[in-house]
Formats: C-alpha cells, sequence, structure tokens
C-alpha cells in the first residue's frame, strides 16, 4: 500500500512507514474519533485516542465531552478508562482499487483516496532561508513525520506526533496539559503560511460537513497577511512572518503566539516551535 494522505467524505488517514494517524466519524455523524499508531517490528499499534462528541460542522461551536486515552512512555494516562482495548490495536488496510477501507477491530473506515503520495524517506530539507523562497523554506522545514515531547517538572513526556507534507499538516497532540487533533491543508508564501483546518478536536469536535474539501488545493489571498496579528477567516488561518535568518523564519500567531519555524540541523528536528 502507498504511503500518503487518504481522504474521504467521512474520514481522514496519513500512512507512513513509522506512523500513522486516522480520523474518522462514526455512520450516525454523532462520534468523531482519531487514533494515533506508531509502527514497531513491522507492525502498527495504537498509542492513543481521543474521541469527542457531538460531531460538530461549525469549528467555533463548543463540544460537549471529550474522551482521551493514552501510552506516555509505557505510563496509560487519560481521561476515560473504557478506551483501554483499543490501545495495542492495529489495522488492515484493504485495497478496492480505486479506494481504500480501513479495517480495525469493529469498524471500517471509508471509503478513502488516495489525494497525496509520500515519499517513504519523507524529510525537512536543511537550505538555508533568505527573503526570495521563504515559502518554500516553510514547508520543505517542517515536512516529514515528528514525535513531540514536552518536559513538564522535570519530567519529559511523550505527546504525540505530526505528519507534514507539502498539502497537509496532521496533528495528534494528547499533553497532560492539552487535547489537540487537527487535519488541515497548507499553502506556503514568501509572506507567510495559511492553513485550512478541515478536522479539530480538543476545544471543538469539528469535521468538515464533506471531508473531501479536502482534496482540493488551497488558495490563500496575500492581502490577509499582517505581521502584527494572524487573520482567522472562518477555518482558514493566516501567519505571517515577522523576521527571517537563514536558519529561523519567525510567524506571527494568534493571540499574540510567536512560533518560530527552525532550519533542520542537530539541535533541531525542523518544523515550528511556540
Amino acid at each position: 500500500m502507498l504511503t500518503g494522505i487518504y481522504i474521504g467524505k467521512d474520514c481522514e488517514f496519513g500512512l507512513t512507514d513509522t506512523a500513522a494517524i486516522l480520523f474518522f466519524r462514526t455512520p450516525q455523524k454523532n462520534e468523531l474519533q482519531s487514533r494515533l499508531y506508531l509502527k514497531s517490528k513491522a507492525q502498527y499499534a495504537c498509542v492513543g485516542v481521543c474521541r469527542t462528541f457531538p460531531v460538530l460542522t461549525n469549528l467555533h461551536t463548543p463540544l460537549q465531552r471529550c474522551d482521551t486515552l493514552f501510552i506516555d512512555q509505557g505510563v496509560i494516562r487519560g481521561s476515560d478508562p473504557s478506551l483501554t482495548s483499543l490501545l495495542g490495536t492495529s489495522f488492515k488496510l484493504e485495497d478496492k482499487g480505486d479506494s481504500v477501507w480501513v479495517r480495525l477491530d469493529q469498524e471500517s473506515v471509508g471509503p478513502l483516496y488516495l489525494n497525496e503520495e509520500i515519499n517513504p524517506n519523507l524529510q525537512p530539507s536543511d537550505r538555508k532561508a533568505d527573503k526570495t523562497h521563504v515559502g518554500e523554506c516553510l514547508r520543505e522545514w517542517n515536512r516529514g513525520v515528528r514525535q513531540e515531547f514536552i518536559t513538564i517538572e522535570g519530567q519529559r513526556h511523550f505527546i504525540g506526533c505530526q505528519i507534514n507534507t507539502n498539502r497537509h499538516m496532521l496533528i495528534f497532540e494528547l499533553s497532560p496539559r492539552s487535547v489537540y487533533c487537527r487535519a488541515a491543508r497548507l499553502t506556503v508564501m514568501n509572506e507567510g503560511l495559511v492553513f485550512d483546518q478541515n478536522i479539530r478536536q480538543g476545544n471543538s469536535s469539528f469535521m468538515a460537513e464533506d471531508n473531501r474539501i479536502a482534496c482540493g488545493p488551497l488558495l490563500g489571498d496575500r492581502k490577509f497577511f499582517n505581521s502584527e496579528a494572524c487573520f482567522w477567516n472562518e477555518n482558514t488561518v493566516y501567519w505571517s512572518v515577522k523576521s527571517v535568518e537563514e536558519d529561523e523564519i519567525v510567524l506571527q500567531g494568534c493571540q499574540g503566539t510567536e512560533y518560530r519555524w527552525h532550519r533542520p540541523d542537530a539541535e533541531h528536528e525542523g518544523g515550528f516551535y511556540g
């Protein structure tokens, strides 16, 4: 099966050689679920589950409930022990020719269609930035699969994983302090980064009414870039360039947050850091 980003009306699946992230809503459309799988010894195993209720088609409507369970370096944590039976489970892929189904233990997710093939050796670029190709550096530095860790009170915690391609950003992140699971399309310009969220869990339980909207290209509008503030239009967010150096690009995020995108080197994996 080709590694890549697969998209369906009610689901999305990012498959790489080391990790996979699956999003789907139930046929009754009352539950949105995401799962993180890590690959070890040629087998994918579920290490995290996020389940939110109900499924909303407005990103800014508050959710009613969020249940999580996660394996943090051998320790299980989260809000819902009833999800324990899902941890350690895997999936099977069924190729239908023009589509793919993801077979889970008790349900099947699909049909999904390959939207973007991922090179198995997907890696960030290490080229240096200058003002003539800021946009491409934003895309290339962030590209790849990256496991996420944070340190809280001196203890290092595994919190999730990102799968970033040329056109899509998938993230599954369950920290002791927050929940952030999301799928989005992206486009870049020398003025900054634009991303359009089609799935989001955490403070919301959102999936686009027809998730296949994520198959199309994302077109940004330069007039919305502002180096002093982010711009948020419905589901689309603009982060504008504040400064550029060879090894770092600073973007203006929302609510005053700055995001520092680092060129990959021995100290940084690449991508952005808040």
